[in-house]
Formats: C-alpha cells, sequence, structure tokens
C-alpha cells in the first residue's frame, strides 16, 4: 500500500511537471508583440501606441528578453511607478491589477491569497500581473478571459493594424471593453474615426498647435464626430464635449461638472470662454453653434469659467446663442437666478492658451498657427479701406495678410487684467493709444446680418458698431 501510494504521488507530481512545461510552452510561442499588449493591459492599464510597440520590441530583440524580465522592465518605468507607489498595500495593488485586466474587483478567496503570495514574498509585485496573464491562459473559457482576449484584439487593432500614437485614446478605449463581443466592433469604430481625418489634432499636437481655430473658411475646418453615447470628440480641436446642455443657477453652473461622470470618465470641467468658442458656428441660422449638440432652449447663455472684473463688477463671460458672441453677464443680487446652459469637456487642457513670439514686426502665435501685424492700422478705416490695406500690406518679407474672422481675432483678448490705460491684449502687441470716449474695436471678417462683426478690445462689457474701426492684419503660418 505505501509503495503503491508513493507511485501515485510522483505520476502526480510527473503530470504537474509535465502540466507546467505545456504551460510555459505555449505561453512562449506568443508574438513578442500580443506579450508587450498583454502587459501594457495588466500593468498601465491602457493599450500601447504603436511608438511604444515598437520601443518594447527592439528592447526585446536587443536583450534577449523574455516575459519576466519585459515583465521586469516595464514595471520599473515612471508610470508605473506613479501607478503603483511603495506605499499602497498588497490588497490595493491586487485590487487595481485585477480590475486592469477583469475589469472586476478580485473575490475574497482571490484577495486573500494572492496578498498572502505577495506578503510572503513567494512572487515579487513585478511578476504578479503575468502570473495573472498566464492563469488566464489555462483557464477554461468564462467572463475574465473574454474580457481579456477582447481587450487583447483592441490592442493589437490600435496599435498594429491602425498604428496609432493617440495616447489619450489608448487609455479610453480599454476602459469601454467588455465580455461581449459587440463592444469590439464599437470600439473599433471610435478608433477609425479617431484616424479618418488626416489633419487632426494628434498631427496638429506634433507641431505645437495647440489652439487650432476653426472656421469653414480657414485652414482648420470643423470636424466632430460621435465618440459615445452622451459625448462628441472634436477631431481638430482634440477637445471632447458632453452632448446635451443642461440648465443650471450660477452656483450649479459652477460646480456641475466637476461632480459630472459620463461615458465612464469623471475628469470633466467648466470649459474656459475660449474653449466655447470653438464651438461657435456663424454659417448656422438660429442657434450659432454645431447642430450635433442639443439644447433645452434656443435663446440660452452658454456659461464659461472665465470671468471680466473691474472695479465695479464681476462679470461671467457666456456665449450668446443667437449671436455667437462673448456676452459678459453681471454678477449681483439682482440676477442670482439668471440661468445658464452648461456644456462640459475634457482633454486639451492648453486649449485656449496663447504661445507668443515676437519677430520684429509681427507676433507669431504658435498655438493658433496664425501670424499676426504687431502694430495695428493707426488709424480708423472703413471695412473696405481695412481689406484693402491687410492686402496691400508687407512686413518682414510677408504678404497675403488679411482681416481676421472673429474667432481668431477673439484668441487675442485678454480679459484677465482689465485696464483703462491699455487695449485688453497680451503685451507684446502694440495698439493704437485709447482716447476717453472712443471705442477700441477692430474689424472682423465675420459677417453677420450684412455686416462684419467687431471686436472691442478696450471693454469687453460694450459692443458698438462704426462705420470705422482699426484693423490688425492676419495671415496664415505655414504647417
Amino acid at each position: 500500500m505505501i509503495i503503491k501510494n508513493i507511485l501515485k504521488a510522483l505520476l502526480f507530481s510527473l503530470l504537474s511537471i509535465l502540466t507546467l512545461f505545456y504551460i510555459y510552452q505555449t505561453i512562449d510561442r506568443e508574438s513578442d508583440e500580443d506579450k508587450i499588449i498583454e502587459l501594457y493591459i495588466a500593468t498601465f492599464n491602457r493599450v500601447p501606441t504603436y511608438l511604444g510597440l515598437r520601443y518594447w520590441l527592439n528592447e526585446m530583440k536587443l536583450n534577449r528578453w523574455n516575459s519576466e524580465k519585459l515583465a521586469k522592465s516595464m514595471f520599473m518605468q515612471k508610470e508605473a511607478k506613479e501607478l503603483y507607489p511603495d506605499t499602497i498595500s498588497n490588497y490595493d495593488f491586487v485590487y487595481l491589477i485585477y480590475k486592469n485586466i477583469f475589469n472586476r474587483k478580485p473575490n475574497r478567496k482571490e484577495l486573500e491569497y494572492w496578498a498572502g503570495e505577495l506578503e510572503n514574498r513567494n512572487i515579487p509585485r513585478e511578476l504578479f500581473p503575468l502570473a495573472i496573464i498566464n492563469g488566464v491562459k489555462v483557464t477554461k473559457e468564462n467572463s475574465d478571459t473574454e474580457i481579456f482576449y477582447n481587450k487583447l484584439e483592441i490592442g493589437r487593432y490600435f496599435a498594429l493594424k491602425k498604428k496609432s500614437n493617440n495616447l489619450s485614446l489608448s487609455k479610453e478605449i480599454i476602459k469601454l471593453v467588455t465580455p461581449n463581443r459587440d463592444s469590439i466592433s464599437k470600439i473599433k469604430n471610435i478608433i477609425d474615426k479617431d484616424n479618418y481625418n488626416l489633419i487632426s489634432f494628434s498631427s496638429f499636437a506634433l507641431k505645437e498647435i495647440t489652439y487650432p481655430i476653426t472656421t469653414k473658411e480657414g485652414k482648420f475646418k470643423p470636424n466632430y464626430q460621435h465618440y459615445l453615447n452622451g459625448s462628441i470628440k472634436d477631431m481638430v480641436t482634440g477637445l471632447i464635449w458632453q452632448k446635451d446642455g443642461h440648465l443650471f443657477n450660477l452656483d450649479s453652473t459652477l460646480t456641475y461638472c466637476k461632480q459630472l461622470k459620463l461615458d465612464g470618465f469623471s475628469d470633466w470641467r467648466l470649459p474656459s470662454i475660449k474653449e466655447l468658442l470653438s464651438l461657435v458656428d456663424f454659417n448656422q441660422k438660429e442657434i450659432k453653434l454645431n447642430p450635433l449638440f442639443s439644447f433645452p432652449l434656443k435663446e440660452f447663455y452658454l456659461g464659461s469659467s472665465s470671468f471680466y472684473e473691474t472695479n465695479q463688477t464681476t462679470n461671467i463671460l457666456t456665449i450668446e446663442s443667437r449671436s455667437g458672441l462673448i456676452k459678459p453677464i453681471k454678477i449681483n443680487f439682482k440676477n442670482e437666478k439668471k440661468k445658464f446652459i452648461v456644456l462640459c469637456v475634457r482633454e486639451n487642457r492648453n486649449y485656449g492658451f496663447n504661445k507668443f513670439k515676437v519677430k520684429n514686426r509681427i507676433v507669431i502665435d504658435y498655438a493658433t498657427n496664425l501670424i499676426w501685424q504687431k502694430e495695428d492700422s493707426k488709424k480708423l478705416l472703413t471695412f473696405e479701406e481695412a481689406k484693402e490695406y491687410c492686402k496691400n500690406l508687407e512686413i518682414e518679407g510677408y504678404k497675403s495678410w488679411r482681416v481676421p474672422q472673429i474667432k481668431e481675432l477673439y484668441s487675442l483678448l485678454d480679459y484677465s487684467t482689465p485696464s483703462k490705460k491699455r487695449a485688453l491684449i497680451d503685451k507684446k502687441f502694440l495698439s493704437t493709444p485709447l482716447k476717453s470716449k472712443e471705442y477700441n474695436s477692430y474689424w472682423s471678417n465675420t459677417i453677420e446680418n450684412n455686416r462684419p462683426l467687431i471686436v472691442n478690445f478696450k471693454d469687453i462689457l460694450n459692443y458698438r458698431e462704426s462705420k470705422k474701426n482699426f484693423v490688425r492684419c492676419v495671415r496664415d503660418k505655414e504647417l
């Protein structure tokens, strides 16, 4: 009997060794691309970009790494250190890795077992993601294996087939994967749309164009795509917008976006006035905003996080729906019940911030890809005179100047430090000295009701039409 039991134990041990050898061989035969994608998902909770994938493939080839060495090296990266600081407990660590791979928290038995293994140092943290991945591959098909392989398929599609380098999207799409195969086609559709337009925000960002101004007449034309259930992505500016506007009083206007959880994201914010201006479309008839968005009213003020203060008043800057123009609303006890429409935004936090550089008599804005005349026309002109003035202008060897569109002109507004002594524009620009009774208004080439719109750089609280205004000419910088 004793000999029989010994033989059974030896046979069991041999079968265990053969099984482990089979598992190792199966895993080792995986492509290096799949190994990298799987570890990205487990460690970083995202799929790799094309460039990231190429980097690790090169490292594996040069150093002849296996999966363990790859896992250890990834865990040493800054991104991993920020996600998993030494101060977090083993329980929290196990919880995070399970969420990355399975979109669920571990059950009590799983949590106790793996936390114990880490505590007893039977497995180091840097190899724990790999251990869970390897476990999936020898598990019978269930919801965990389905979601794991669905994530792997999305990683292959994103980094290998589409060769995308959109880091933001690599984080977003992984959160949308479910065990259901229907999620795969929906996510692939999102990836396809992101790569659809060759001139997209990701390509602009490589050239530091973080504030492209969209107009149908200009180089950057509007291009919106339905993104997820409740949001729309501007493919040119890189901003992701809440699809439906909501009506609130002032207090709720200022706090709503911070509390919003929509489409799996909680990093929504109340947009600045310049971010809101990106939505304005003067070609629309009733509401001067892109028709993909929905609003509960036809006449309203679109609230922003921007304020304009004077010695006497504090004003919230809004967009008036009917005109598409900036409208300051005075804040006081009389209008504390004033209602605003709110559209929250996320991504591209650099939008609305200029990158000016002076070169003699011109100012280059690298953020918008525009070149501006440093001085203005120095005298008041009719609109026709203004067009002729810009047409004939030659500065620093540059020709092809024009009267700016109003959204381009608005990009120069600096309402942060109002002063009676200077125009509301960056100090790098020279403006004709202001007179006490004179409005420092500038022509735009945006026509509304057969009249060109103007921007008042002396006081944005007042809009007054005039037959003669100044002009500051602009031209496009070559891409």
